[in-house]
């Protein structure tokens, strides 16, 4: 939850608090009333709706193809062919165990050039027959 809806729901009900147990003048304490149900609505609307910035790269995942057992050969699980792709999607795949070289990922958009698509020009993230890498389009 976003620090200002938290504060905004805080402030009024501490402001529709003082209306209800204060014994000022009425003027006051009706502004304090519609500002407290007012920031109560406001942050309980926007608890919904406001997102926070994500600290670290967001990427989507796409449908994901079946895997041909026994595994011989690197294989290409996510995205498909024809997949609709957004700007970064988590492209999976699956390794022999004996298989011991890096696995890069390279597209080829239309240019008929070849991009690399590993992190810092490093190589895939591998781990138990499993590798996967953020492709960026």
């Amino acid at each position: 939850m976003l620090v200002s809806v938290v504060i905004s729901i805080v402030l009024g009900v501490l402001f529709l608090l003082i209306t209800f147990f204060s014994k000022k003048n009425y003027k006051v304490r009706a502004v304090l009333a519609i500002l407290g149900i007012s920031l109560i609505f406001y942050g309980s609307y926007t608890y919904g709706t406001l997102k926070p910035v994500p600290l670290i790269e967001t990427y989507d995942i796409a449908s994901k193809r079946d895997i041909e057992y026994p595994v011989s050969k690197v294989q290409l699980i996510s995205p498909v062919q024809d997949d609709f792709v957004k700007c970064r999607i988590l492209t999976m795949g699956v390794y022999p165990e004996s298989h011991t070289k890096d696995i890069w990922v390279l597209l080829k958009p239309s240019d008929d050039k070849y991009y690399p698509q590993s992190d810092w020009t490093n190589t895939s993230y591998k781990e138990d027959g499993k590798w996967q890498v953020v492709t960026r389009f």
